[in-house]
């Protein structure tokens, strides 16, 4: 499996495991915890918000997930 990479950094699979913790599994508060720490992007990593949905994310996913729509989603979820 190849793991898409953002020019913007934003680290789609992290937020996505991070929504699983929220909506599967209850972890609610873990996953808002551990979602802000994206925001300050201190590893070179980042939430949803750097987006610009340039769509790159989109093309390259072989599941053909619309990840915008999840990022905004997991945007409101967890921010």
């Amino acid at each position: 499996m190849s793991i898409v990479c953002c020019p913007q950094g934003v680290k789609i699979p992290r937020v996505f495991e991070l929504m699983n913790y929220h909506q599967v599994y209850g972890l609610t508060e873990y996953a808002r915890e551990e979602y802000k720490k994206l925001l300050t992007g201190t590893k070179g990593e980042y939430g949803p918000e750097k987006c610009i949905e340039c769509g790159g994310c989109e093309t390259k996913c072989p599941q053909k997930i619309e990840i915008i729509r999840q990022l905004k989603e997991s945007q409101k979820a967890l921010a």
